[in-house]
């Protein structure tokens, strides 16, 4: 049996009806007739099931050493498996917690890690884990682990892949986000250099269409203030990080890059594109 990382043994069924009179021609001691008559009822079995039984069957010497491969097989898969959905869990903690905080808890965990660390290409474990700690995110050292591990870098285990983390935080934008944050970008450049300074953007910037208004989650102050401290942020996120090229980054102007970057995060909050749209629509008047 070859075995794919990508697939659960216990996943897979197999139809004994084709199978019973092969395993009853190759095996005429009494346990292997046992194995099949107490199963007969059974249209299928599954793999794992069926590895199980193998390893009960016979045990003689030659079949112990099989059946010893055959358990390194099934633990190995198993541990693979255990390990990609427990990681998976842990993210969608993190996630999840992320979201509840809105885009400052998106937006002060980058900034953290970018005041924090002097090198963004060396994080290791412990210091993944006081940052999660100072941002008092609530996660288990087993639910940091596993997230670490999920991203760590191609190069070095010991490192976290930072601009991967990150990036899990931040939506692309699709055609229709990406045509919807352009439309407000070229509207508020009333000059058409592509530029558009920071006090304009935060001078234009309306609460009164934001669901988080209407479905009474925040009031217009509260939506107001999230957004000037959360543009504040995104802005020195793209300054202070080096390997960013920032062509408008000079003086409080903003580029569209800059403005595009903000709404990655606003995307990772809200990904359903009506309510993105209505965000950006309902900001920008």
């Amino acid at each position: 049996i070859q075995f794919n990382k990508n697939i659960n043994p216990s996943d897979i069924t197999i139809d004994l009806n084709d199978e019973r009179k092969a395993i009853k021609d190759k095996n005429n001691n009494q346990k292997g007739n046992e194995l099949i008559n107490r199963d007969s009822s059974k249209p299928s079995i599954r793999l794992s099931d069926l590895l199980t039984e193998i390893i009960s069957v016979r045990p003689s010497n030659e079949t112990n050493k099989k059946n010893k491969i055959i358990e390194k097989l099934i633990n190995n898969d198993f541990d693979n498996n255990n390990n990609e959905e427990n990681s998976s869990k842990s993210l969608s903690l993190l996630n999840n917690i992320l979201k509840k905080r809105g885009l400052r808890g998106i937006l002060y965990l980058h900034l953290e890690f970018i005041n924090s660390c002097q090198d963004l290409s060396r994080i290791l474990f412990n210091d993944f884990m006081n940052i999660i700690e100072i941002q008092h995110i609530k996660l288990s050292e087993t639910d940091c682990r596993n997230i670490f591990n999920q991203f760590t870098s191609k190069n070095n285990k010991n490192y976290l892949d930072f601009s991967s983390f990150i990036r899990n935080f931040k939506i692309e934008l699709n055609e229709n986000k990406l045509s919807s944050v352009e439309e407000a970008f070229n509207k508020l450049d009333t000059n058409g250099n592509d530029r558009i300074p920071l006090n304009l953007i935060k001078k234009r910037f309306n609460a009164e269409g934001h669901p988080d208004l209407l479905n009474g989650t925040k009031n217009e102050e509260e939506i107001i203030l999230e957004f000037l401290d959360c543009f504040n942020i995104n802005y020195e996120i793209l300054n202070l990080d080096s390997k960013s090229q920032i062509s408008g980054n000079c003086q409080n102007l903003i580029d569209f890059e800059i403005f595009a970057n903000f709404y990655e995060y606003v995307s990772f909050i809200y990904p359903d594109h009506k309510e993105f749209d209505l965000i950006v629509s309902s900001s920008w008047n």
